[in-house]
């Protein structure tokens, strides 16, 4: 009795010391416990979400399934995450940042969840950029700072590249630092260049070219193509080409063209006046094709073999310089003189009438009239010759 008593005590010393095997007989050397069957599995604790919180200090490494977001969780030593999502998904403790290959089955694509909303979704033929307000921002700090809620349909690309736009709308804007300074960049704005537009408030502006609009203000409705193109230009519905040009303008519905900051500019117009300044000599295309008739009356050209300007009345060429010709506008000599053929006098004329205050041309003789009373000292006035 007293050796079987021994046998006993000593038992769980020696299973203890062992590795147990269930359905085997000679577990790894490498496990404390090892299972095998081809028949059934091992089935942990399952818990809700609820029940698992209850759980008292749970040891690191703890391991249960989870019944309500079905997939297995471990405790870290500091809170609980699942160890692979059913939707074969990496993600991070609490579930709501992660990276998905299989939403559904065998849908082929690629998603990634950050704080909980989708923002990247990849299929075979798309890149699908969901970053809120129907918006996409590519680059470093690009609109970043967009507060307001709302659909906002902006395109940000570049460091920095609307980052300012707190609440704009349908912006475009492409290049490191464009439209990024301004705490409320306004909508419907084109910005292609470095800092094109960085501190503009404006709407509806094109700014193309490094600099462009860049300290252009509240102005708004401008064009600007060109390296620093109305770059502190502060007006609206400025037309700007070239590489500096209007860059310190201050005035509005202003079209200069020209390749330097120049307040001369080769081309320099008012919208407002319905105004064109050259600052150059003006060359028209040589043209001697009189056949030409489908173009507006009053277009000018030059015509080479008379070494003539010419304008089109509608229906013929004229000249515009030949004093002498039969086919011309202006300045034209009195070709024909006579002497007094007869002479026309009213009898009732009175002041205020204007008797005779017309020009004509019969056959050959050009007629006067003159629009004064013939008498007294205004001899000769009322009469028509």
């Amino acid at each position: 009795m007293k050796c079987l008593i021994f046998i006993l005590t000593l038992l769980p010393m020696c299973l203890l010391s062992q590795n147990v095997g269930v359905g085997t007989s000679s577990p790894d050397a490498s496990a404390k416990l090892e299972i095998k069957s081809t028949e059934s599995g091992v089935l942990i604790p399952r818990l809700t979400t609820g029940e698992r919180n209850l759980i008292p200090s749970p040891a690191t490494g703890l391991l249960i399934f989870n019944s309500e977001t079905n997939q297995f969780e471990f405790y870290n030593g500091t809170s609980w995450g699942p160890i692979a999502s059913s939707s074969h998904a990496i993600a991070d403790v609490d579930g709501d940042t992660r990276v998905e290959v299989e939403q559904s089955p065998d849908e082929d694509k690629i998603r990634i969840t950050i704080g909980g909303s989708e923002r990247v979704e990849i299929d075979d033929k798309t890149l699908h950029l969901k970053t809120g307000g129907l918006s996409t921002n590519i680059g470093e700090l690009a609109g970043t700072d967009i507060t307001a809620s709302g659909i906002h349909w902006n395109t940000n690309i570049g460091y920095a590249a609307g980052r300012n736009s707190l609440s704009g709308t349908r912006n475009t804007i492409v290049g490191s630092l464009a439209g990024s300074y301004q705490d409320d960049l306004g909508g419907n704005n084109s910005l292609f260049g470095f800092q094109a537009g960085g501190n503009n408030r404006g709407s509806n502006n094109t700014f193309i070219g490094k600099d462009s609009g860049n300290n252009s203000g509240t102005g708004s409705a401008n064009t600007y193509l060109g390296h620093g193109t109305g770059s502190s230009a502060t007006g609206s519905g400025n037309v700007f080409l070239g590489h500096g040009a209007g860059s310190n303008e201050t005035t509005s519905n202003t079209l200069m063209i020209h390749n330097n900051n120049s307040s001369d500019p080769l081309i320099k117009g008012s919208f407002d006046e319905h105004k064109i300044e050259l600052n150059a000599s003006l060359k028209l295309k040589e043209d001697t094709d009189v056949t030409k008739t489908l173009m507006d009356a009053g277009t000018i050209r030059w015509n080479s073999e008379s070494q003539d300007f010419e304008g089109w009345t509608g229906k013929e060429w004229k000249s515009l310089t030949d004093s002498h010709g039969k086919d011309n506008w202006g300045n034209k000599d009195i070709l024909y003189s006579s002497t007094e053929n007869s002479k026309v006098i009213s009898d009732d004329i009175e002041d205020g009438d204007g008797f005779g205050n017309a020009v004509d041309v019969d056959g050959r003789y050009l007629v006067v009239g003159a629009p004064n009373k013939d008498e007294g000292s205004l001899f000769e006035s009322g009469a028509a010759y």
